[in-house]
Formats: structure tokens, sequence, C-alpha cells
């Protein structure tokens, strides 16, 4: 059987016909939230690299959770200064605000 590496397997590029039994054998092993558990969060949409998806996916692999909790695991343990920018941006290259106009 052909395994199509995408997020959803396309039905029609499937040429093996699996039975119900077999169908059934795959549940379980995706990783996700327990039920209920992503209740009153937002959904994000972003697009990035490939590469970037791929290490967020072996990450979380890792971690034993899936790419959704991994990326919350990761935003909840960004280490930020007291600014609130990452540990790690180089404050020179971060464009400064404009200076309001004087009102006359």
């Amino acid at each position: 059987m052909d395994v199509v590496n995408r997020d959803t397997p396309s039905r029609a590029s499937s040429s093996v016909k699996l039975s119900p039994r077999a169908r059934l054998s795959f549940m379980g092993k995706t990783l996700r939230r327990p039920r209920g558990a992503a209740l009153n969060m937002t959904q994000v949409n972003y697009k990035v690299p490939d590469d970037c998806k791929a290490k967020l996916e072996s990450v979380s692999q890792q971690l034993g959770v899936s790419a959704a909790e991994g990326l919350e695991l990761i935003l909840k343990h960004l280490e930020l200064d007291a600014d609130g920018l990452p540990a790690w941006a180089d404050r020179d290259s971060i464009p400064e605000a404009l200076p309001m106009a004087k009102a006359s």
C-alpha cells in the first residue's frame, strides 16, 4: 500500500480498498487531544515553510502529542524578555515606532 504524506489523505489516490475492520485498526494511532479539550480555543491558520512544519511535527511526535498541542507547548514555553520580545530577538533589527504627530 502506498503511503501518501499529507495531512488529509485523498480517497481517490488510494488504489487499495480496506475492509471496515482494517480501517478501524488505524483508529487511535493519531495523536489527538481528549474529547472536549479544545473548547474555548481559537483556531489559527498560517502558512509556514515545509521544513518548519516538519520540525513541529517531529518535536510533537517525540513529545507524544499532536502538532497542535506541540505548538501550544512551544508558545507557552517561549522565553520572553521584560518588553515581551523573544529572548533571541535582535533588538537592533526591530524597527522603532514612528513618532506621533503633535496635535496643533
